[in-house]
């Protein structure tokens, strides 16, 4: 019998700047037939984002990881899709709390308009 593990170990090259953060811009949109969150992310450092949920104006919360999500690197974008059906109701406004960089964070998440090339 024959086990293999396979581990995934990122790695990032530090600023020079100590001051240097990460500045996320929440978006959630339809895309390519589901819903997307998407993380605008313009600071100079990367956002290391885990246990994140969603929660729409109701109080309704989306949980989208207990753990980690993901990363969304410094002057990059980076996407996720949600656990909504496609044909879900989504309308703003909307919040998105997650730890970013073992820090707890919220922040609004604007709704938009379909994208281009959705279905």
């Amino acid at each position: 019998m024959a086990i293999r593990l396979q581990y995934s170990v990122p790695v990032f090259v530090a600023p020079t700047d100590e001051a240097a953060a990460p500045s996320l811009a929440w978006t959630v949109l339809r895309k390519d037939g589901g819903w997307i969150l998407r993380a605008k992310n313009s600071g100079a450092l990367h956002a290391q984002v885990g246990a994140a949920s969603l929660v729409d104006a109701a109080g309704k919360e989306i949980e989208l990881s207990k753990g980690l999500l993901g990363y969304a690197l410094a002057g990059r974008e980076r996407e996720w899709r949600l656990p909504l059906e496609p044909g879900a109701r989504v309308a703003g406004p909307m919040t998105v709390r997650a730890n970013v960089n073992a820090r707890a964070a919220s922040a609004a998440a604007s709704v938009a308009a379909e994208s281009a090339g959705a279905k």
